[in-house]
């Protein structure tokens, strides 16, 4: 990208162009008030049939927050952004790329929830255990997706002076896990 003198932008600026670029809400109209990141896949995999519906992590917590903000009129529907794919090699800038790939390929996946529980003395892999949820595409798809979105809202914040993302702080990385 060039700045208008027809020099290459700086780091920030790149950063805020590609904001600048993303400024329409999911109707298509400008922000009409700070931005708001979400995507359905936020919450998907609670949608799932397997997944577990007392599982302490409340997945459908994301749309629950997002239905709210709308109806509360706290926020309105123009506000809203969805968070474009994650960059190429963003992930890999936190997670080693062993990690990634039996993430992505459900290796570092525990046996089926039912079968954990009824095997006495079996236990999901260490690696597993500290994810906590049961693996599915879907659950991929959303981990980058969340990822993606906290990325968007950092770039919308820095063009709007504020931004939020329905699923943002739930995602820690470690680069082995």
């Amino acid at each position: 990208a060039l700045a208008a003198a027809g020099r290459p932008l700086s780091h920030a600026g790149r950063v805020q162009a590609r904001a600048a670029s993303a400024s329409r809400g999911l109707l298509g109209a400008p922000l009409r008030g700070p931005p708001l990141v979400h995507d359905p896949l936020f919450s998907a995999p609670a949608r799932l049939p397997d997944w577990p519906a007392a599982h302490r992590f409340p997945m459908g917590v994301f749309e629950r927050i997002h239905s709210l903000l709308l109806a509360e009129g706290i926020v309105h529907e123009t506000q809203v952004v969805r968070p474009p794919p994650l960059p190429a090699g963003a992930a890999e800038r936190a997670h080693s790329p062993e990690y990634l790939d039996a993430f992505r390929s459900g290796a570092l996946a525990a046996p089926a929830w039912e079968e954990t529980r009824a095997m006495s003395g079996r236990r999901p892999p260490a690696e597993w255990r500290r994810v906590g949820l049961p693996w599915s595409e879907t659950l991929v798809a959303r981990t980058f997706s969340e990822a993606a979105g906290t990325l968007h809202a950092a770039r919308l914040a820095m063009q709007h002076g504020v931004s939020c993302s329905t699923a943002g702080g739930t995602h820690h990385a470690h680069a082995s896990r």
